[in-house]
């Protein structure tokens, strides 16, 4: 009984631990001055907008939104793309021999095995040494190579 209350607490510390940044940053940033006393943080006129304002309307507003939309669009796209391409490959593999489905399990297996960053440095790696200009359509087959 008592191992099972340790265990939930320890689980719940190391959450709070992971999560309390992310919390923190979120809090601060509808924080608008530069030193912050935690006792005028729940005052009504600290917490605004004022910061997201200026991200979107001030001198590089313009970029900022053009960021946002390629952002969106690139996450719309590679998803898209992502399904279809999976979607064909597990009727592919549905339908192959015993054999080449063990073969190509084996293959999916290797996303899992090495990290994200590596398979997204090796793409840039790549792309330099084919001589490939970084623009929309590299960044997208980035994306859907990771999805």
């Amino acid at each position: 009984m008592v191992k099972k209350i340790f265990a939930k607490v320890f689980i719940y510390f190391m959450l709070l631990l992971m999560y309390a940044p992310i919390i923190l940053l979120i809090i601060f940033s509808f924080v608008d001055f530069d030193y912050i006393d935690f006792r005028q943080l729940f005052n009504g006129d600290v917490i605004n907008l004022n910061l997201y304002k200026e991200l979107f309307t001030g001198e590089d507003g313009e970029v900022v939104v053009q960021a946002f939309k390629n952002t969106l669009l690139i996450a719309i796209v590679s998803a898209i793309v992502s399904t279809i391409l999976g979607t064909f490959a597990a009727i592919g593999m549905f339908y192959s021999k015993k054999r080449m489905r063990k073969l190509y399990e084996l293959g999916g297996q290797i996303p899992i095995l090495n990290p994200e960053i590596i398979t997204a440095l090796s793409l840039t790696i790549l792309f330099v040494f084919v001589g490939i200009q970084f623009n929309f359509f590299t960044l997208l087959i980035g994306h859907v190579v990771l999805t």
